[in-house]
């Protein structure tokens, strides 16, 4: 159960990181209302990738 949560969040989380990304990078979907705010948020979407990868490996 808890590899699968694991999971769960890593999916999430690169879905978080891949949003803010493309709003970065293409403008979509947000329009680039904040860039700051884009690079913020692609930033903490890559500490819980990051954090899920360590705790994933603890599993394995």
């Amino acid at each position: 159960m808890e590899k699968g949560l694991t999971i769960a969040c890593l999916v999430l989380a690169s879905l978080l990181t891949l949003v803010f990304v493309l709003d970065l990078a293409v403008g979509l979907p947000f329009s680039r209302q904040s860039w700051l705010l884009d690079v913020l948020f692609a930033l903490a979407g890559g500490v819980l990738i990051w954090q899920g990868y360590e705790t994933y490996r603890e599993f394995a």
